[in-house]
């Protein structure tokens, strides 16, 4: 096996290389890989939270290092990084290699190799980490992106004000990709494998969703459900536009927020208190509805206060009654 020592020009350039090699996200696509950006993001969160001292920036050297152990897998290359290591960065790549890696994760590697990728085979190596690859770049640009805008630590503010309410325990997850021709739900394990279907709405779901529901998915059909980077800030503007009285511009904000967030209830309250406040009953009766029914789901598992559920019965009985 080939040896290469990493200098800070290959540190620099390996997101770069494998994005041009092995593709990016494109925009619109994003649905796609919803389920293994999650998990991914949610094991980072898990170790952040109980190690607070290690910053944003310590996921991207994380990134580049799991970068330079996925082509070594792909090209027969060891590749020497030990000089960039330090603790912080460490376990953020544990985090990433736990999610996505079957030569570190024990318990993955048994369920790819039943679900049967040969992990010897080049093919089939190219086919398994492709989709890592991709998330890898895109948490990468995140990252950047959130520290350049909220500061050392703003790629875990973001985590936490967009997924936080979602990660739970300090268990780190994984996910993988079963081949869909070969894929036998009957042969294994589902305690094990975590997986989520792609968000498609059939014309069932859409006679389910309601009128209002489907007039808002005409007016933004840009909108791509647990995609959207952008949710959180459109919440908070939409609640101090709510706040102000300006009525429109929150209404527009909460229309995006529940298509971007459909199983979250913030946008449907946020146009529940919109309708009620401009004198639209029936619509502030359907949104108070649909912001209840999908609050409740969250007590499943314990991942919401009972008072919100109390505040939300209040404002659902206020605007029934008036």
């Amino acid at each position: 096996m080939k040896t290469i020592k990493v200098n800070m020009y290959k540190m620099d350039k390996i997101a770069d290389k494998m994005g041009k090699k092995h593709g990016k996200i494109k925009k619109g696509n994003e649905d796609e890989y919803t389920f293994l950006l999650f998990t991914i993001e949610s094991n980072l969160l898990k170790v952040h939270r109980k190690n607070p001292d290690y910053k944003s920036r310590r996921v991207i050297d994380a990134i580049k290092f799991f970068l330079f152990i996925i082509d070594g897998y792909l090209n027969d290359i060891e590749y020497d990084y030990s000089r960039f290591e330090n603790e912080g960065n460490k376990v953020y790549l544990y985090a990433l290699r736990m999610a996505a890696d079957p030569f570190y994760n024990e318990e993955l590697k048994n369920i790819i190799i039943n679900s049967d990728y040969a992990l010897d085979d080049k093919d089939d190596l190219i086919e398994l980490f492709q989709p890592t690859i991709k998330c890898m770049i895109r948490i990468k640009e995140s990252a950047e992106l959130w520290i350049e805008k909220g500061g050392i630590n703003g790629y875990f503010n973001f985590l936490e004000d967009s997924i936080g309410e979602e990660v739970k325990g300090d268990n780190l997850d994984f996910t993988v990709r079963i081949k869909p021709e070969l894929l036998d739900l009957e042969e294994l394990d589902q305690e094990k494998i975590k997986m989520k279907s792609e968000v498609a709405v059939t014309e069932e779901e859409e006679k389910n969703d309601g009128d209002y529901l489907q007039q808002i998915k005409k007016e933004f059909p840009e909108i791509k459900a647990y995609s959207e980077r952008e949710d959180i800030i459109w919440e908070n503007k939409a609640n101090q536009y709510l706040q102000q009285k300006e009525y429109k511009k929150a209404e527009k904000l909460y229309k995006k927020l529940c298509l971007a967030q459909p199983d979250h209830h913030g946008g449907f309250e946020g146009l529940a208190e919109v309708y009620y406040n401009t004198d639209q009953p029936e619509k502030a009766e359907w949104f108070i509805k649909e912001a209840l029914k999908r609050a409740r789901k969250f007590l499943e598992d314990n991942s919401i206060d009972e008072e919100m559920i109390e505040i939300l019965e209040e404002k659902y009985n206020k605007i029934k009654n008036c």
